[in-house]
């Protein structure tokens, strides 16, 4: 017996070293990003606000594009699957029909096929600083189940979020299956905030992002002759990728294919969702700094210019230095900056030294 499942959940230091030699001495740099939160200032919570996204419309080649743990790295997502063009609109939880089944919700997140105007899918959420986002359940016209009304809601995503974070959740919901027999759903998320950095989405631009790995199982339970008694029929697992960026929510989705054997594994090849955002509404939300992604070491003489671009949302640098890494050493601040460039004279007797450049909040 099998049942159609949906992602319930939004749509549904590496060191980078170049060596040089001045007078004898050999240099290094790295690259860092500043630390990155999400918090619930950085989600969709406001009736009026949305925003767009391309997907594709069947399983996609992912291989190479989603990257590792650990950071920070890039992602260019500015190209992938076109298929489908989504909007999610944020509207009240009257809007479609089925907002009197989630009672609790403030309100619901629809979705709208840009290519035949019909409005597909609807959450029902709620926003609340310092928790998270609460999600009430689904109600998706088309879909096996059409609805599912959450017991007990989930936190799907805490509020806040940071680097190596970590969290689940569980429910349940029921519904019938092929109109005769009773069944119980049951869903638990596991996830970890395993990696970092910079994400490239077409319209958008370089956004600074966190990413979740979560690993989700559905469990299938039945009562096959109406007797009370449920019968586990069937175990699925789905491993997907949300990438979380401030001021801008989710902003990328790969999901695996859905196996009935074993968890998908990390580096999953076959994705099928691969959504991008590409526009959204969405003002006054907190905007996070974005990483520096070039940093050029220039001899002056006795002493090195250490340049770099400038980057959005970001109004001073810390740059630190180390003298070697492992054993007890740790980095040191040089310097804090507004601008995009930085001159060390403390070179005296070096013989070795790493830099990073740290974008700092606003």
């Amino acid at each position: 017996m099998r049942t159609t499942k949906m992602n319930f959940k939004g749509h549904w230091g590496n060191f980078i070293k170049t060596g040089s030699v001045l007078a004898g001495v050999l240099f290094s740099l790295c690259l860092v990003q500043g630390q990155v939160t999400i918090t619930s200032q950085d989600m969709f919570d406001t009736i009026g606000q949305y925003y767009r996204v391309y997907a594709n419309s069947g399983n996609v080649n992912v291989a190479g594009r989603l990257g590792s743990a650990g950071g920070p790295q890039t992602w260019d997502f500015t190209s992938g699957p076109q298929d489908v063009t989504y909007r999610f609109d944020y509207v009240s939880t009257s809007d479609g029909g089925a907002g009197a089944d989630f009672p609790l919700a403030k309100f619901a997140e629809r979705q709208t096929d840009e290519g035949t105007g019909a409005a597909t899918a609807w959450q029902y959420l709620q926003q609340i600083a310092g928790q998270g986002r609460i999600n009430y359940g689904y109600y998706n016209p088309a879909g096996d189940p059409m609805e599912g009304q959450f017991d007990p809601p989930i936190t799907d995503f805490p509020d806040p979020l940071k680097y190596q974070d970590s969290w689940s959740c569980a429910t349940r919901f029921s519904y019938t299956l092929l109109e005769v027999f009773p069944v119980i759903h049951k869903y638990t998320a596991t996830a970890t905030v395993d990696a970092y950095g910079t994400i490239k989405l077409p319209g958008i631009g370089s956004v600074s992002c966190l990413r979740i790995n979560e690993l989700d199982q559905h469990d299938i339970l039945v009562d096959v002759d109406d007797t009370g008694d449920y019968v586990a029929m069937e175990t699925d697992y789905v491993r997907t990728y949300y990438f979380l960026s401030p001021g801008h929510g989710i902003v990328a989705t790969l999901a695996s294919e859905q196996s009935n054997s074993a968890p998908p594994s990390n580096d999953f090849t076959t994705a099928s969702q691969f959504i991008r955002m590409c526009e959204l509404n969405r003002t006054g939300a907190s905007q996070g700094p974005v990483a520096v992604t070039d940093l050029n070491i220039t001899p002056a003489g006795g002493a090195l210019l250490l340049h770099w671009s400038k980057t959005a949302h970001t109004t001073s640098y810390r740059v630190e230095y180390i003298a070697g890494l492992g054993g007890t050493n740790s980095w040191q601040t040089l310097g804090t900056v507004t601008n995009d460039f930085l001159l060390d004279t403390s070179l005296a007797n070096t013989h070795q030294r790493y830099y990073r450049v740290v974008s700092l909040d606003p």
